[in-house]
């Protein structure tokens, strides 16, 4: 019966590895006719200011190519050094943006750069956060629904930080947030007052509605206290609903191998999950997966800090604490880990089965309890790095050894 089963895997990988062979070469069937040096423009600027940014535009169609150049929502805020140019092959032609909030009240503003030829056009979303010559308060964004994993009728997770830059004690901070496409459509459109004492976190969720239309979109957020005027924004994209629909253009055999391969791995799933090696095995998933998302949390702390530390060393200092504080962290999940398989060993030798379900049913809707450690990540903060690296340059201690 092994050998029947190692069969029956072997070939669900060999089918897996063809259809994905198959995905990758189609996948990049359609013709591009130019390269371009970036697929999105994001400036943050404040009122009466002006910035500029180059572009690279290179011809790959194998022909002579007329190009043309349009700015979609934005014409008055941003100008461009040439409208139109003709590339021959691998020819590449530099476009320069100009952008001046001149005459522009602090907000978001969404556009598009528009780069096409006769047959081929690529669209370029444009996100202008313009803020307020002073800043009291600002807002962070972040979104657990990551990539293009968000789909019509889906939801949206998200989490915004409020920062008190200047240390002005508690205010009412109005706070107004959307979601827009790049074609200016409201999706959400709403505005709440705060009370803010030195930081804020809101989680804020959104349905996502089935005939949304698929493409771009912009989480933006302003906040707003008497003349301070604060933008932020985080751009992400909407999939078909499913996103399995993307493969029903696919050849008709490939997709009946893809259902074949689906119940041959479905039926050798089970049969590894119920018996003794499977229980181990799913042990072991949930760790590895519990140290990957420990590793994703640690790595959006790092992140969070570096945009305030600004010197290297405490940038150095920071990453010392953070690397005994993951190594701590790492040291307890596995020690939980292995309680488990011991535990599960103990069970099996008993034969124990029904109870042994119990447990791993248990297992599963616990998880990891990481309470224990939200102590040991919190004691690390921007505030205690920068005040611990002032009072060792007063004391006149030496920080070489964090270069």
């Amino acid at each position: 019966m092994r050998s029947e089963f190692k069969f029956a895997f072997f070939l669900a990988v060999i089918l897996l590895i063809g259809f994905v062979v198959y995905i990758i070469l189609n996948s990049g069937s359609e013709d591009k006719e130019f390269e371009i040096s970036t697929l999105f423009l994001k400036f943050s600027l404040i009122k009466e200011s002006s910035v500029s940014r180059n572009i690279d535009i290179t011809n790959t169609a194998g022909q002579n190519k007329d190009f043309f150049i349009s700015v979609n929502n934005l014409n008055d805020m941003i100008s461009l050094n040439k409208n139109s140019f003709s590339l021959v092959n691998l020819q590449k032609e530099t476009l320069e943006l100009s952008l001046s909030t001149k005459n522009y009240s602090p907000g978001i503003y969404l556009g598009q750069l528009i780069i096409s030829t006769n047959s081929y056009n690529v669209k370029i979303p444009i996100v202008i956060e313009i803020q307020s010559d002073e800043v009291y308060f600002d807002s962070n964004i972040e979104l657990f629904t990551r990539g293009d994993r968000i789909y019509q009728g889906g939801e949206i997770s998200s989490e915004i930080r409020i920062f008190d830059l200047s240390n002005i004690g508690r205010k009412n901070v109005e706070m107004n947030y959307f979601i827009k496409n790049f074609d200016g459509d409201d999706i959400v459109h709403e505005s709440e007052m705060l009370v803010v004492d030195r930081n804020l976190d809101i989680s804020k969720s959104f349905d996502v509605p089935l005939d949304i239309t698929k493409g771009d979109y912009v989480l933006g957020v302003i906040l707003k206290h008497g003349d301070s005027i604060s933008a932020s924004s985080l751009f992400f994209k909407v999939s078909e609903k499913g996103g399995i629909k993307n493969f029903l253009g696919y050849n008709f055999y490939f997709l009946v191998i893809l259902i074949i391969l689906f119940f041959i791995l479905l039926f050798f799933i089970v049969y590894w999950l119920f018996y003794r090696e499977g229980v181990i095995a799913e042990l072991r998933i949930m760790h590895k997966n519990e140290l990957k998302r420990e590793r994703e949390i640690m790595e959006l702390k790092r992140n969070n800090a570096f945009r305030k530390l600004k010197s290297k060393l405490e940038r150095k200092a920071y990453n010392n604490k953070l690397k005994i504080i993951r190594k701590n962290r790492d040291k307890y999940l596995n020690k939980v880990y292995r309680n488990r398989i011991s535990v599960v060993k103990k069970l099996k030798n008993k034969k124990n089965r029904n109870y042994l379900k119990k447990q791993m049913k248990s297992w599963r809707k616990k998880g990891y309890d990481t309470s224990v450690l939200e102590n040991n990540i919190n004691s690390i903060s921007v505030n205690n790095i920068k005040k611990k690296m002032k009072n060792w340059e007063k004391k006149g201690y030496d920080t070489e050894v964090l270069r």
